[in-house]
């Protein structure tokens, strides 16, 4: 059930970004399954390629946790393939975007719990560029979100994937 709740919540944010590929020139790069491990994902961001003026988006959802040294991702199962909230971040800001957007769904403790439901909201599309289209294209900085604060944990089901993602990708695309 868990790696169906991923996938939904995937499936979502692309959808949610394919309503602004045609506004700017997006390279995608999703990382699935095995190949979504600590070593892979430094890959891809030490070789980005961006100029001044990018907007890095990276999304995560999967297993986290957090110990001392704080929130985590948790890439394997049998562990040792760790990585690290602040290397994310540091990866990211050395290629020095114009807007770096780090969005996880991910628990930010150590347990597991059984999902529920999660009620539905309806949303209206307003006029004027979507708050995405707003958020990708006219900020600067670093956006960094986690969809569990310490000590929380992350939740979804395989309908709607994780209930952060789902609600997320739904508002900003108002």
């Amino acid at each position: 059930a868990f790696n169906t709740c991923i996938r939904r919540s995937l499936q979502e944010l692309d959808q949610m970004l394919t309503r602004v590929d045609d506004q700017f020139v997006a390279s995608k790069s999703i990382l699935r399954d095995g190949d979504c491990n600590a070593i892979t994902i430094r890959d891809r961001l030490q070789n980005l390629r961006v100029s001044p003026e990018d907007t890095i988006f990276f999304y995560y959802a999967g297993h986290g946790a957090q110990d001392a040294n704080g929130h985590f991702l948790q890439t394997s199962a049998t562990g040792g393939n760790d990585l690290r909230r602040t290397e994310i971040t540091e990866l990211i800001q050395r290629h020095n975007a114009r807007l770096s957007v780090i969005i996880t769904e991910s628990c930010n403790a150590a347990a597991t719990f059984k999902t529920k439901e999660v009620a539905s909201m309806s949303r209206h599309r307003s006029s004027g560029p979507t708050k995405l289209e707003e958020l990708l294209l006219s900020y600067r900085g670093l956006i960094d979100v986690n969809s569990a604060d310490d000590g929380q944990y992350g939740w979804g089901n395989p309908t709607h994937g994780g209930f952060f993602s789902k609600f997320f990708t739904e508002d900003l695309l108002v």
